[in-house]
């Protein structure tokens, strides 16, 4: 529950008021159809039986709910069986007891069962009605609050860059050169948001949809390019010890310090240049005809950490153990290529 407060609060205020007056919309439109149903059945004299039943009408609903789950869960089926089963089970088994349930108190209450089932029914579609507004006001509210967000970001301040570069050119070889830099933050700082402005424009966040030449490690940050691309200016928007929220610009650096590329093997690991973006990297583990098999490294996901510089390479559950190490290189118009570091 405390995790859930946390969530809502840190929701944009304003934003929190767009969902309460969608909230209230849902809400006024729900009381209105109720008012709009109990009159007619006030009408035909059949208020109150109308009035028991209505109120009966979630409690049902959730005992049709928890009945469906029981026979998906009675049945015994795993894996994605299992989810069939349980959907099917949600669109048999919950409606007959759902409508069952309102047939039977229906009559309970004197109510003929047509009528009992049109309750049921009209009950469904009130039901239908918040799900139905929060679904149309989602796009519009979700826009606003990435415009708020969008403006939060643009209004901090800017400060001197609080990550300081290392830039080495890694040379694989005469016709293949790696620009690694390593943006390596300060003491008690605390990167939020990283954005890159290139050629093409702004990317924004792209921590989150994250480039395959971006990861970070910690606060620091890591780029690799092949020389011949261009390299990006990054947008850094940080938070210091103190708590208050700074943007910086890191331009490309304008000289890199040669040194040699090295990977090397240690048994079932290795040890890279660097911490590097993982969306570069797969494993070989070669086929039994010789032909390679290539796995790509875990998805950094959501933050973009790096692949570390110590890399552990266990073996597939047949028992091939990793045989090479892959490297893509990308220079556009051209196609991208592997590099291949094999094991000793």
């Amino acid at each position: 529950m405390n995790g859930v407060l946390a969530e809502i609060g840190r929701i944009e205020p304003l934003v929190r008021v767009l969902w309460g007056g969608v909230a209230l919309l849902a809400l006024a439109l729900v009381t209105l159809l109720v008012i709009l149903e109990g009159r007619h059945f006030r009408g035909r004299g059949l208020v109150r039986p109308w009035a028991w039943l209505r109120a009966a009408s979630l409690p049902c609903l959730a005992a049709a709910l928890l009945g469906a789950f029981a026979v998906g869960r009675a049945s015994g089926v795993s894996g994605m069986e299992a989810l069939a089963v349980h959907y099917g089970a949600l669109f048999t088994v919950a409606p007959l007891l759902y409508f069952a349930a309102h047939a039977v108190l229906g009559r309970l209450l004197g109510l003929a069962s047509p009528v009992a089932l049109w309750i049921g029914v009209s009950g469904l579609c009130i039901a239908a009605v918040p799900v139905a507004v929060f679904n149309l006001a989602q796009p519009w509210v979700h826009q606003a609050s990435r415009e708020l967000r969008e403006q939060r970001f643009a209004r901090l301040p800017e400060a001197a860059p609080a990550h300081v570069p290392v830039a080495r050119a890694l040379v694989l070889d005469e016709a293949t050169v790696l620009h690694a830099i390593a943006w390596q933050a300060v003491p008690a700082t605390r990167v939020i948001r990283v954005d890159s402005v290139g050629a093409s424009g702004v990317e924004r966040d792209v921590l989150i949809n994250l480039p395959d030449w971006l990861c970070r490690d910690g606060d620091d940050l890591h780029v690799l390019l092949p020389a011949g691309r261009p390299l990006p200016e990054l947008r850094v928007y940080w938070e210091a010890a103190d708590g208050r929220r700074w943007r910086s610009t890191l331009p490309p650096p304008p000289a890199f310090r040669r040194e040699p590329w090295t990977v090397l093997w240690h048994g079932d690991a290795l040890t890279l240049p660097g911490p590097l973006p993982p969306d570069l990297l797969a494993v070989d583990y070669r086929n039994g005809d010789g032909r390679p098999f290539l796995r790509p490294l875990a998805p950094a996901g959501p933050g973009g950490h790096c692949a570390p510089r110590r890399l552990h390479l266990p073996a597939l559950p047949d028992g091939r153990a990793a045989s090479a190490l892959q490297l893509r290189i990308y220079v556009p118009p051209a196609a991208p290529r592997w590099v291949t570091f094999a094991r000793p």
